[in-house]
């Protein structure tokens, strides 16, 4: 058997693919991937481990496999310091006949590389029982330095069991889950309860076989920390063609707000953390300083693992035999023991997902909520403790406020700039709406400017109950000017303007309850126009202007965007209904425009 598994190492060899920082492209490590297995007789990769497996010998290959993924890379001009190397483990190794203790570990001083350069990924798709046996050796596997990850998750039932019992540093998320996940609002819900969860057990996430830029830009804005796919690069036994940096993924504009980044940066505390070969005694010399009750805890490349609190370390020197432990000096029990999980965000996060993992902790004493820990290229930079965290809420609060319509309470004007200008950024397709109502300065001076507030809370209230989905963004322009936007990879052209429809019908039917009855009786009411000339004129309605941008759009800009929903009003005003135009070519302005009637027929012409 010897024999044939050195045959078989003779043919055997890796593809690297690298994994990369979601933000800025950096590329934190490769997965190692076996390459050859036809020219070895085999079908599959599959069929390589299960006939090692069914001849007691699955360990010795592995480990030899390992070894040799190792070496390659480490012989190249990519292997850096820093670089992660993520190795699948098959599952049946950890409980093969052959298995041997130390074996890893043993090859790595002759190559002098780092334990923590090593990922080993543990897969769903040989099924693992959490046994006693199993978590205390990945948690060896651990505490010699080596990071785990979980890998393809979400193809089987067993994902959750082994995040609970095995505690990963990493998560993959499956390509069944990323694969048009722009498309597929249920894929989506999925995969953000998964990275919330993983969030706040410090774990970070990556979004397997990302082939398509739409893909890249949905995870981006959904909170993954690394991306590995096509779109990044193939896999690739020749590792001449790797980069450390992929600038087509850094070159990539983020819709992450710089004013959240910038409040981040300005509030972060900056602990010195230790590092997680330290001893438990150096720790406690650490926390005779008064000032310091929590500390981080980092790996050799300053990876952020967890954090240590007073009270941790106080319940483990009270526990039964914890004096006498830590009094005898020949004691050096590892950090490991006293480390709790902590949030981990990038400086890039949203406020909105900082604040979830701060609330969503499970403690009502702030004194017991762990700090989220902010890495930046992937080392810990500092960190956000609760009073800190209430500090950059109550910032965020007031930069808020300070954009809402004192009125509606709607975001105003900044924020829907800023929203047309990062949707334009991350899709090629969306809608943008311009709500108006018509005849509302009649109203406003024939009732009073308080029935007048009444009448836009209204309209106010119906855009917000029928476009309360989270792809919509509802703001309020000003005076009886609402807009509302939507990104059209998340939903069609047709629901958007259906909504559109319903919203108007609803306030046209539902608004007449803001006049007398015998206005109503009347069916109109007689006021003065803008030129002083006293009119009949009608109940107040709304209209509507959707300018719908095109996948063959291109990129056109905020102000331009402006400028055509402005004209579009204009139109829809005229009206009394709405109007939709299709923008094609944002080069030289011009734009098919159709005039809808209630019967949803249209007729076309060009306008410049």
């Amino acid at each position: 058997m010897k024999e044939t598994i050195n045959k078989m190492l003779d043919s055997l060899t890796h593809a690297y693919q690298p994994i990369v920082n979601i933000h800025t492209g950096k590329c934190i490590g490769f997965e190692a991937l076996l390459r050859n297995f036809l020219e070895s007789g085999f079908e599959s990769i599959d069929a390589v481990f299960k006939y090692a497996y069914a001849n007691d010998s699955l360990f010795t290959l592995d480990i030899n496999l390992r070894k040799k993924a190792i070496q390659k890379i480490k012989n190249s001009d990519i292997f850096q310091n820093d670089t992660l190397l993520f190795y699948n483990l098959d599952n049946r190794t950890l409980t093969s006949k052959d298995y041997e203790f130390g074996k890893t570990i043993e090859f790595l001083d002759e190559l002098n590389i780092s334990p923590s350069n090593i990922c080993f990924e543990v897969s769903e798709k040989h099924y693992l029982e959490c046994s006693e046996y199993l978590i205390n050796l990945l948690n060896n596997y651990k505490k010699q330095g080596f990071s785990i990850s979980i890998d393809d998750f979400g193809v089987k039932f067993s994902g959750l069991e082994y995040i609970y019992n095995f505690e990963p540093d990493y998560v993959k998320i499956d390509r069944f889950f990323i694969s048009d996940i722009n498309k597929n609002h249920k894929k989506r819900l999925f995969v953000e309860h998964i990275i919330s969860l993983c969030s706040k057990l410090g774990i970070k996430t990556i979004a397997e076989g990302i082939e398509t830029l739409e893909e890249l830009k949905e995870c981006k804005e959904m909170g993954f920390n690394f991306a590995q796919g096509y779109f990044i690069e193939k896999p690739q036994i020749d590792l001449f063609s790797l980069k450390s940096v992929y600038e087509h993924i850094n070159e990539i504009k983020s819709t992450r707000s710089q004013t959240d980044t910038d409040l981040i940066l300005k509030n972060l505390k900056q602990i010195e953390p230790i590092n997680i070969n330290d001893s438990i005694i150096n720790c406690l010399y650490r926390f005779k300083d008064v000032s310091v009750n929590l500390l981080p805890v980092v790996d050799n490349k300053m990876r952020p693992i967890g954090v240590i609190t007073e009270k941790d370390l106080k319940n483990y020197a009270y526990s039964p035999y914890g004096k006498d432990l830590l009094t005898n000096k020949t004691y050096n029990k590892p950090l490991s023991a006293v480390i709790t999980k902590a949030p981990i965000v990038c400086a890039t996060s949203k406020i909105e997902d900082i604040i979830e993992s701060f609330v969503q902790t499970g403690s009502v004493n702030t004194k017991e909520i762990p700090p989220v820990l902010v890495v930046q290229n992937e080392k810990y930079i500092g960190c956000l403790d609760a009073a800190t965290i209430i500090n950059i809420v109550h910032k965020y609060n007031l930069v808020r406020v300070s954009n809402q319509n004192p009125l509606t309470k709607l975001p105003g004007n900044n924020p829907i700039k800023d929203y047309i200008q990062e949707v334009i950024n991350k899709s090629n397709q969306a809608a943008f709406i311009y709500f108006d109502i018509d005849k509302f300065k009649v109203y406003n001076d024939t009732f009073g400017f308080r029935q007048g507030d009444r009448i836009i809370l209204f309209l106010s209230d119906i855009l917000q109950k029928t476009f309360s989905q989270k792809h919509y963004f509802v703001g309020h322009i000003g005076g009886d000017d609402f807009f509302v936007g939507c990104d059209l990879s998340k939903i069609s052209f047709e629901e958007v303007f259906e909504k559109c429809i319903k919203a108007q019908d609803d306030f046209n039917y539902g608004s007449k309850v803001f006049y007398p009855k015998e206005i109503i009786d009347q069916g109109y009411i007689r006021a003065k126009d803008r030129d002083g000339i006293v009119k009949n004129f009608g109940f107040v309605s709304v209209s509507f202007a959707i300018l719908h941008i095109a996948k063959q759009s291109g990129n056109p800009d905020e102000e331009k965007i402006s400028k055509l929903l402005a004209l579009l009003k204009k139109q829809a005003k005229s009206l009394s209904a709405f109007s939709i135009a299709t923008l094609f070519e944002p080069n030289i302005n011009l734009f098919d425009f159709y005039e809808f009637k209630k019967s949803h027929d249209f007729s076309i012409k060009q306008a410049k």
